[in-house]
C-alpha cells in the first residue's frame, strides 16, 4: 500500500532531478509532499468511518449511551460527539476526530450489552 503512494512521486522527482536539477526537484518534492499531506489529513475521518463501519446511534434504541455522551459533553462544555454503533459482539470503543467539533465515538453492541451504566460512562469519558 505504501509503495502505491511512494513510487510515483519518487519516480517523478527522480526525473525532475535529472532534467531540471536538484533545486527544482526539491521544490517539486515540497509541493507534492504538501499535496499528499493535505489529502491524507482531509480524508482521514471519512476513511476511518468507512473502515469501522457501523451506523449512527438511534436516540430511542440507544438512549443510554446517547444520554451519557450528552451529559459528559455538557459537563466539559463541548458539543456532543457523533455516536456510531457497530454491530459486533466484542466490547470495543474507538474515538477519532481532528477537532472536538468533528469528533466521533464508535461503540460496539457488545460493549453496550456488557457494561452497566456507571462503567459505560467511565469508558465514554476516557
Amino acid at each position: 500500500m505504501v509503495a502505491a503512494f511512494a513510487l510515483p512521486p519518487a519516480f517523478v522527482l527522480g526525473l525532475v532531478g535529472l532534467v531540471a536539477g536538484p533545486v527544482v526537484a526539491l521544490v517539486v518534492f515540497v509541493v507534492v509532499a504538501a499535496a499528499i499531506a493535505a489529502w491524507v489529513v482531509r480524508g482521514a475521518d471519512a476513511r476511518v468511518r468507512r473502515a469501522i463501519g457501523g451506523h449512527p446511534a438511534d436516540p430511542q434504541a440507544h438512549a443510554r449511551p446517547v444520554n451519557l455522551l450528552e451529559g459528559l459533553s455538557f459537563t466539559a462544555g463541548l458539543r456532543p460527539p457523533e455516536l456510531v454503533v457497530v454491530d459486533e459482539p466484542g466490547a470495543n470503543l474507538a474515538v477519532w476526530g481532528r477537532r472536538p467539533q468533528g469528533a466521533v465515538v464508535a461503540v460496539t453492541a457488545g460493549l453496550l450489552a456488557a457494561l452497566p451504566r456507571i462503567e459505560l460512562e467511565g469508558a465514554l469519558a476516557a
